[in-house]
């Protein structure tokens, strides 16, 4: 028996049909994929259709309205609807940019992780941090899932998942910084989740995105950031330097200690040797 879908005009005689993408556009479920789609993202799906078509069929559920849910290729219906509204290339809102969709039976929790899969490393533009943080939360919030069964699901450590938690502390400003690849997860763990806003952005604007950057920036900016190790490492010579010959020893050999160069009854010979 054929597949039969409410809502929504379908072409085709197959559970493969064709889509009008404005309709699809108003199905999407709450989470699909991604916190935040640039309007360049878009713009160069929309492009690469134009050019090649649609290579590649997106995935949908049936909703509990009869009507499609959107799974995966939630770009790509964004894109169709932007060619169709826009009236690109031989298309209009009367010739609309038709996309192919195949179905699959799943509930919503499973179709959640399917999306995120589609998504995650692989994918053509890989997840950010920010969009891993909203899915693990939305997980946790729908489906009533502990941190130690999402991280099991989605084949991670349960550090993993906690460390992406801090992003949903941020601020939107900082938290679009960390969609947008300007700032580190590290960075995030590390320093930005333990500052005010306003210090945030300042440390930021100081930095060149990557953790110890920002850090330094951090404290520049008069805010308490944790020293990174080499911070530690780079003090440790620094005072060295100033050192008599035994104290100079001993405190190089804290760093030979901590990279295992030599034991801790060798570094307690020389302490004891000041």
């Amino acid at each position: 028996m054929a597949l039969k879908l409410s809502g929504v005009t379908t072409y085709g005689k197959t559970d493969v049909f064709r889509f009008d993408p404005r309709e699809l556009v108003t199905r999407f479920a709450a989470y699909t994929g991604r916190k935040h789609r640039s309007d360049e993202a878009v713009e160069r799906m929309a492009a690469s259709l134009l050019l090649n078509g649609q290579e590649q069929a997106f995935l949908y559920r049936k909703g509990e309205d009869g009507g499609p849910v959107p799974v995966s290729g939630h770009t790509r219906i964004l894109a169709a609807a932007k060619i169709t509204n826009e009236s690109m290339g031989m298309y209009s809102p009367d010739t609309p940019f038709l996309l192919r969709g195949e179905f699959r039976q799943m509930n919503e929790a499973e179709a959640m992780f399917h999306t995120f899969a589609e998504n995650d490393e692989d994918s053509r533009t890989p997840l950010s941090p920010l969009d891993i943080a909203y899915f693990i939360r939305t997980v946790s919030e729908t489906m009533g899932l502990s941190d130690a069964d999402i991280a099991k699901k989605m084949g991670k450590n349960p550090n993993y998942v906690s460390r992406h938690r801090k992003v949903l502390d941020l601020d939107h400003n900082t938290q679009k910084a960390v969609a947008d690849g300007k700032v580190k997860l590290d960075a995030v763990v590390n320093t930005l989740h333990k500052l005010t806003p306003e210090k945030r952005a300042e440390a930021i604007a100081k930095a060149n995105g990557s953790g110890p950057s920002i850090a330094k920036a951090a404290r520049e900016a008069g805010a308490t950031a944790p020293r990174t190790d080499a911070d530690f490492k780079g003090w440790m010579r620094h005072t060295a330097e100033k050192m008599p010959a035994r104290g100079r020893a001993f405190l190089l050999g804290i760093l030979e200690y901590r990279a295992g160069k030599i034991s801790g009854e060798e570094l307690e010979e020389m302490l004891r040797k000041l």
